[in-house]
């Protein structure tokens, strides 16, 4: 499951940097990196008057899989199977999608503060 996290995480980044690219004037870079059992996210702002950068860390542990932002804990993956015999994750005992996943870890990055 870690490994179709991974390469989900990939793809939304790439789509969110050709998105960024078709608008020339971008100050925003997005980056994927897989290092060991950790995949991190990164947004690095170009604005010279607002520059930093930000990161989403999704790290494989005995427990499941860890996701901070900017080092501070924001929930836990645990994978399990449904009913059906279904690998799923869950979150904070929500059944979710891989999708719905990124999405609640990325979000904020990608499109808000």
């Amino acid at each position: 499951m870690f490994e179709a996290l991974d390469v989900a995480l990939k793809q939304d980044v790439e789509s969110v940097q050709r998105m960024l690219q078709e608008r020339h004037n971008s100050k925003l870079v997005f980056q994927h990196a897989r290092v060991g059992n950790a995949v991190v996210v990164t947004r690095e702002r170009m604005d010279a008057a607002n520059p930093g950068t930000d990161t989403v860390q999704f790290s494989l542990t005995s427990a499941g899989i860890t996701v901070q932002r900017d080092n501070t804990m924001r929930f836990v993956i645990v994978q399990s199977l449904n009913t059906e015999g279904t690998c799923k994750m869950n979150v904070d005992g929500q059944e979710l999608e891989i999708w719905q996943v990124c999405h609640k870890a990325l979000d904020g990055l990608f499109f808000g503060d």
